[in-house]
């Protein structure tokens, strides 16, 4: 399953990657979350922990302000299609994708969505 956000749209997904962590469950699960800068990143340090203790969690996290001299080493840019599959160990048309955030990011979600091919039924808006 991925999960996209986008700012404050981190709240839905961020319940979903809590359930999963504290179910112990065997889902595999890659959280991507976009931000303009590194100071708004919501909740960094319990997605952190949710990641530290749940094997099948990968959280990305990709900003589009980095300041020049920025000591971030993480990913950089608008969230693509071309990021999906750098970040998921398998990505399919099968794959879940749920996502939520600003009206921009979730347009730009539906069409990565159908540009790779995932079946309209398994994509979900928050």
């Amino acid at each position: 399953m991925l999960l996209i956000a986008g700012g404050s749209g981190l709240t839905p997904c961020y319940q979903v990657v809590q359930a999963a962590t504290l179910a112990k469950d065997s889902l595999k699960l890659t959280l991507i979350y976009s931000n303009k800068t590194e100071d708004d990143i919501l909740a960094k340090k319990q997605l952190e922990e949710f990641a530290n203790s749940n094997p099948n969690l990968k959280i990305v996290h990709t900003l589009t302000r980095v300041p020049e001299g920025s000591s971030w080493d993480g990913k950089k840019g608008r969230i693509s299609a071309a990021l999906c599959k750098e970040v998921m160990d398998t990505f399919d048309k099968n794959t879940l994708v749920g996502f939520c955030g600003p009206s921009g990011l979730n347009k730009c979600v539906e069409e990565m969505c159908v540009e790779l091919g995932i079946a309209k039924e398994n994509m979900f808006r928050f």
